[in-house]
């Protein structure tokens, strides 16, 4: 599974990111919503790949790396090349 979130951060200057999780997926059926009115039904992705554009100023052009299991929730810190 792949889960793409992009959007327009200025247009002018024409400012974008992106960022793109790839891994497992795991539908869950009955979690405690974090907040009332939201379901119980959730879709929990491990990830094993992240890339990204425009999410770290300090970083030009795409950042991508894959995610061991003991590294989960490290931020994306290698350029791609």
């Amino acid at each position: 599974m792949a889960r793409v979130v992009d959007d327009i951060v200025s247009f002018r200057p024409w400012v974008v990111r992106c960022l793109e999780i790839r891994g497992t997926a795991e539908a869950i059926e009955d979690h405690e919503p974090p907040m009332q009115g939201l379901r119980r039904e959730v879709l929990r992705i491990r990830p094993t790949r992240i890339l990204g554009f425009g999410i770290n100023p300090d970083t030009d052009g795409m950042s991508a790396r894959d995610v061991p299991d003991q590294l989960v929730g490290t931020p994306i810190q290698e350029p791609m090349r």
